[in-house]
């Protein structure tokens, strides 16, 4: 069945996400253009975030009007297998990449008809729901995952700046931006996590050391917990909320942190936390 969209014949096989994907059409350009700085820098050619929430509805915000269409025609929304969450506890975030023989049909597609591959991609999980964030580029530029690994607190920035410029597209008062999926992300069994995180409990260390530049210094267990959190976007007060901690308490911390680095802005402190010898903070 074919629907009009703006000036676009758009193909979707029933009405049920019709209002999600007109939202998605109408923001692509405004992604386009806010990945300006990324795109040209980088060659990064790909770029979006879906926000996962309990129940499995999916607000999406992304490039590229034209994978846009396909993604929703062929209901590449229900992938549990891309978008399943369950080795992420909540308040931490994981890391993959996609690249090489795509296998499953949603990445052949990408790989094959709209040249889009070679993919990093950042789980975090919070209380309530997920951000699926995702780089990507052509299927000839495979180097680029050396810039993913060794930049990490590049990738972490731009989340921030692109939360901030798309601070309006993540409004949801208005729920028919969100796509009804058959699936639940969130819900799944997190053992693997739970085996890992009484294994570090086990084996605790009072200090995270840095390098780089900082080679020799330290942060406190307290501050390499705060850091983390604060890397993610998140503020002084939902920080002291996780961690059981004042909001005053939260920022001495960081105001620590920074006189130890010598650093003052957010940016700064972000590529900091990268330097953190520890996965597990």
């Amino acid at each position: 069945m074919f629907y009009t969209i703006g000036e676009k014949m758009v193909y979707k096989k029933d009405t049920l996400n019709l209002s999600s994907l007109q939202f998605n059409l109408s923001c692509a350009l405004f992604v386009e253009d806010v990945c300006q700085p990324l795109f040209k820098a980088f060659g990064i050619t790909h770029f979006g975030c879906l926000r996962i929430f309990e129940n499995g509805q999916i607000l999406r915000i992304a490039n590229n009007e034209n994978w846009t269409q396909s993604y929703f025609q062929h209901e590449f929304y229900n992938d549990l297998d891309l978008y399943n969450m369950k080795h992420v506890p909540i308040n931490e975030q994981r890391f993959a990449s996609i690249i090489g023989t795509p296998q499953s049909e949603h990445c052949k597609m990408l790989h094959s008809e709209f040249n889009i591959w070679n993919f990093m991609l950042i789980y975090e999980r919070f209380s309530t729901y997920g951000d699926f964030w995702f780089f990507g580029t052509t299927r000839d530029n495979s180097q680029i995952i050396n810039f993913y690994i060794n930049n990490m607190n590049v990738l972490q920035h731009f989340i921030l700046y692109f939360k901030n410029r798309a601070e309006h597209l993540y409004d949801i008062r208005d729920s028919s931006k969100l796509i009804s999926t058959q699936i639940t992300p969130l819900k799944e069994n997190i053992i693997e996590e739970i085996d890992i995180h009484n294994f570090l409990q086990k084996i605790p260390h009072a200090k995270h050391y840095l390098n780089g530049k900082h080679s020799g210094k330290f942060l406190s267990r307290r501050e390499a917990d705060c850091l983390l959190l604060f890397a993610q976007g998140r503020s002084m007060k939902e920080i002291g909320e996780h961690m059981g901690l004042s909001p005053r308490t939260i920022e001495t911390h960081i105001n620590n942190i920074k006189n130890k680095v010598d650093c003052h802005t957010k940016g700064e402190l972000i590529s900091i936390f990268s330097k953190v010898k520890s996965p597990y903070i």
